[in-house]
């Protein structure tokens, strides 16, 4: 209960200090040196101080999957064992053995994990505020990174959870900064790093960024590169490289419009199977992902700062797992959004209430519902789980899933004032 309690009281002072900082016009006028300035010292103020009185002042341990996932791994790795042969994971290939690294050579805990996620998060705000003020405007940069850095959502995810969303947040940041200078290559090359290094996950981005006939091929073969030689040696050594795809068939995760399908279904003991909702997400993110290369900006625009939120939205809310941290590839643009209005305190109040729901939803589920899927709790909710939490926890789910909808058609209305895209309806 007292995690909760710290995350509200986390979330709620996060409201304030996006209110107070994203509608103060002083910051808009400072200097670009001052600015930078500024972003640095929130940045350390904000998680450096949380590192530092979480970690290091009450001596608590990072939670999650640093120590369910990254560092068990990264443990095995160092004994010199070979991922997806020798022991089962969900990340990409390098990804046990970075960490092995670090562990190894810098800093002998599982803090060092968390410490990683905030050094990526420290390198990608330059290159997301450069891209934005070629592809948006100085003022609209200034103001998403604002937003950004008073948001729960990444104050949690890195300085506490030391997620590995956000080093695939660094390299689409790189890759975005690249496609505003007209490198399509550099840009495809780059977008496949996280492939290998990280997780499948950012392939969800790469649509954004496909170039013009012109450019086209050498984008491929660009992107296509460092994954071939990679997978191409484990391939080679009889390493199946399938299994992150089957140790993720069967998760579920609350927070996506399946998960409310299910729990609309479980009065009837019934659910959708799970081979119907992945065709059904894959054939959504496929059909919207054509249409976003076939509709493409002939030169860098703003459209594929809106593409990223579109993408990484439709996945949330067509895919069964969906965790909100997935949120942090895109965080950034999603900001981008919301400041594309005049900012007035309501609505960098709003923002604010959507990072917070955000953060708070996933810690829920897991305290509150045990991680289960509705319909598996449909003969233990009266026992173990008291029925005002199952009632207040649909509703924090339903916000989340309005403030999706919300984001993703301002997202699709942006992005069809940036190309001229021809259809004329949201079909949300």
């Amino acid at each position: 209960m007292l995690i909760i309690a710290g995350k509200v009281v986390l979330g709620v002072g996060c409201i304030v200090l996006g209110t107070l900082l994203a509608t103060n016009a002083r910051l808009l006028a400072l200097s670009e040196r001052r600015f930078r300035l500024f972003v640095f010292a929130v940045w350390m103020l904000t998680r450096v101080g949380l590192f530092s009185v979480v970690f290091l002042g009450l001596r608590m341990e990072p939670q999650s999957d640093v120590p369910g996932a990254y560092v068990p791994q990264a443990q095995l790795a160092m004994r010199g064992l070979w991922i997806y042969r020798d022991f089962v994971s969900s990340y990409a290939p390098l990804f046990p053995y970075a960490v092995a690294a670090a562990l190894k050579y810098v800093w002998a805990s599982s803090k060092m994990v968390v410490v990683l996620a905030m050094l990526a998060e420290l390198a990608s705000l330059p290159f997301w505020m450069e891209a934005f003020r070629k592809l948006l405007s100085s003022i609209a940069a200034r103001q998403a990174t604002v937003l950004y850095l008073a948001s729960a959502l990444p104050l949690v995810n890195v300085a506490l959870n030391g997620q590995n969303q956000t080093w695939v947040s660094l390299f689409v940041g790189i890759a975005l900064w690249l496609y505003a200078r007209q490198s399509a290559a550099a840009s495809g090359f780059v977008l496949s790093v996280p492939v290998v290094l990280v997780k499948f996950l950012a392939l969800v981005t790469v649509p954004a960024f496909v170039p013009r006939k012109a450019r086209l091929f050498r984008f491929i073969a660009c992107f296509a590169v460092l994954p071939a030689v990679v997978y191409g040696f484990l391939v080679l050594h009889h390493v199946d490289v399938l299994v992150p795809v089957r140790n993720e068939s069967a998760a579920r995760t609350s927070g996506n419009m399946p998960y409310l399908l299910s729990a609309a279904l479980s009065p009837l003991r019934r659910d959708v199977p799970t081979g119907v909702i992945d065709g059904v997400a894959l054939l959504i993110l496929a059909a919207l992902a054509l249409w976003l290369v076939a509709t493409r900006a002939a030169a860098p625009s703003p459209a594929a700062v809106w593409a990223l939120n579109l993408l990484v939205l439709t996945l949330l809310l067509a895919s069964r797992k969906s965790y909100t941290d997935y949120l942090a590839i895109s965080f950034f643009p999603l900001c981008a959004i919301a400041a594309r209005e005049a900012l007035t305190r309501l609505r960098v109040a709003l923002f604010g209430l959507f990072g917070f729901v955000a953060m708070i939803e996933p810690t829920l589920w897991f305290r509150w519902l045990n991680g289960q899927n509705f319909l598996g709790l449909g003969s233990s909710v009266g026992v173990s789980v008291m029925p005002w939490k199952v009632t207040l926890f649909f509703f924090i789910d339903l916000v989340l899933l309005g403030f999706y909808v919300f984001y993703w058609r301002s997202s699709w209305r942006a992005y069809r004032a940036a190309t001229g895209a021809a259809l004329t309806a949201s079909p949300l």
